[in-house]
């Protein structure tokens, strides 16, 4: 059964995440999204409850969504390369409008550009 507060939508979008606090930004994919948080498909391991800044866009959105978010859990995925780690992100501060948005968009709403 879904635990899950929000409804997700699997799709890759580029995004940037700052760990460290001081503006060194990475560069990662999300696995999926929804309004309460995000998976994203990373190269290391990220430990639990650490938090990180992230900025992104969505489709048909012109601005960035800023949030700030916490790995709530990860997932090793096998593979024959080097190792690939699903990280599950929750958001715990982002912009109501924006959260709003991420559920239009997982609803299969378009935005009007601004």
């Amino acid at each position: 059964m879904e635990k899950r507060k929000y409804k997700r939508k699997i799709i890759p979008i580029n995004v940037e995440f700052d760990l460290s606090k001081q503006q060194v930004w990475l560069e990662s994919k999300t696995k999926d999204i929804g309004g309460g948080g995000i998976c994203l498909i990373l190269s290391e391991k990220i430990p639990l409850k650490s938090q990180l800044e992230l900025k992104f866009n969505l489709p048909d959105l012109s601005s960035s969504i800023l949030a700030l978010g916490k790995v709530v859990w990860t997932e090793e995925v096998p593979s024959k390369k080097n190792p690939v780690y699903y990280t599950g992100i929750q958001f715990i501060r982002i912009p109501e409008e924006a959260r709003g948005y991420i559920m239009k968009y997982v609803e299969g709403a378009t935005f009007e550009r601004r």
